[in-house]
């Protein structure tokens, strides 16, 4: 017989901030699908191009920053109740993940914006 146990860091704030940035994450996420999908399935004449879609199309993207944003969040919060477990002699792991996850940060998401 298994015997369920909580998780180790369910006391902790950052787990917390984990749950929450995750849910975002997912509900933004299949929003953001679900709208741009219905975009190409439906018909648009002329006019609509002008005021209707480019509407939609700006509250589609903001929804898309949103899930890009709680997942940031979400992979910070698990990185660092990850580092958490990790011995001091072993702090090079988190020295090489932090610097290639701030690579990304500085030098792909501004070519974007």
């Amino acid at each position: 017989m298994i015997i369920p146990k909580k998780p180790n860091f369910l006391k902790k704030k950052a787990f917390l901030d984990f749950t929450i940035a995750d849910e975002v994450a997912l509900f933004s996420s299949s929003t953001a699908m679900l709208m741009f999908l219905f975009i190409l399935t439906s018909r648009y004449a002329k006019n609509d191009f002008l005021k209707s879609l480019p509407l939609k199309l700006m509250a589609r993207l903001t929804c898309l920053f949103i899930f890009i944003a709680s997942m940031m969040m979400a992979f910070s919060t698990a990185f660092y109740l990850s580092c958490l477990w990790i011995k001091v002699g072993s702090r090079s792991y988190i020295y090489i993940c932090s610097s290639s996850s701030c690579f990304v940060c500085v030098y792909v998401v501004p070519s974007y914006v």
